[in-house]
């Protein structure tokens, strides 16, 4: 699977649509956040032949961790398909673990069954994986 990291201007037209879209079909608000940390250059986008996903690396206390700001694939399952190359990505800028935040219940088992931990009881739901 061939994944480049792109030029959010390039892309900005088509995929903001799909993030806005998503933004609205889940009650949660993050597709300004996105735009404005890719527009920014605080988050990377990276686009494949099926999908792409949105990464902002991010450091505490001298701890690098990357947040999983957005990902989506046409054919569905992003989490199985981009799971291993966001987990190379992030080894690769010496994070030690990611982050992400979802309000769709259904990604759960997937979530949990790959590694990833619930840290809050909200709707809005923090995920967290130690790499």
């Amino acid at each position: 699977m061939r994944i480049k990291k792109q030029n959010w201007q390039q892309y900005r037209d088509k995929l903001l649509q799909i993030i806005q879209s998503t933004e609205k079909r889940n009650s949660h608000l993050f597709s300004d956040e996105i735009d404005k940390a890719l527009s920014s250059g605080r988050a990377f986008l990276f686009v494949g032949e099926d999908g792409f996903f949105v990464l902002q690396p991010l450091s505490r206390k001298g701890i690098v961790t990357v947040n999983v700001m957005f990902a989506f694939n046409w054919e569905s399952n992003a989490i199985d398909r981009y799971q291993s190359t966001i987990e190379q990505l992030s080894r690769e800028i010496g994070a030690r673990g990611l982050e992400l935040t979802t309000a769709v219940n259904g990604l759960i088992p997937l979530l949990e069954s790959q590694g990833w931990r619930q840290t809050n009881s909200d709707r809005i739901m923090h995920w967290t994986k130690t790499l």
